[in-house]
């Protein structure tokens, strides 16, 4: 499975974004797991807020806040996208965390 971490800038997008797709979030000492539409199952940790907005063309969640670890449904022709603060995760079919860590910046670790 590949795992590639990109910088971006692309705030308009991250803001014309604000309201599509379903979001889950998780409140304060409270965890959650979420199976997505593709088949993903996101763990989501504590005060954690993220939005799913799925094309033909690519899986993008927006974590906006927190941290959840990613079991990847494998999709060879549709990655798997996950924007924290600037950084870009692209995945196929993998199982990662990543960890917002404000002022733009994600902690992003892959498992297998």
């Amino acid at each position: 499975a590949a795992l590639f971490f990109t910088n971006i800038r692309d705030i308009d997008y991250l803001n014309s974004k604000q309201d599509s797709g379903p979001s889950y979030a998780t409140a304060v000492g409270e965890r959650s797991t979420t199976n997505l539409a593709d088949g993903t199952v996101a763990n989501l940790n504590t005060n954690t807020r993220l939005r799913v907005d799925y094309s033909e063309q690519e899986r993008r969640v927006l974590l906006l806040q927190g941290q959840a670890l990613f079991d990847v449904a494998k999709d060879a022709g549709r990655p798997f996208v996950v924007v924290a603060g600037e950084q870009r995760i692209t995945a196929i079919g993998t199982v990662f965390d990543v960890r917002g860590c404000g002022g733009g910046d994600a902690s992003p670790a892959a498992w297998h």
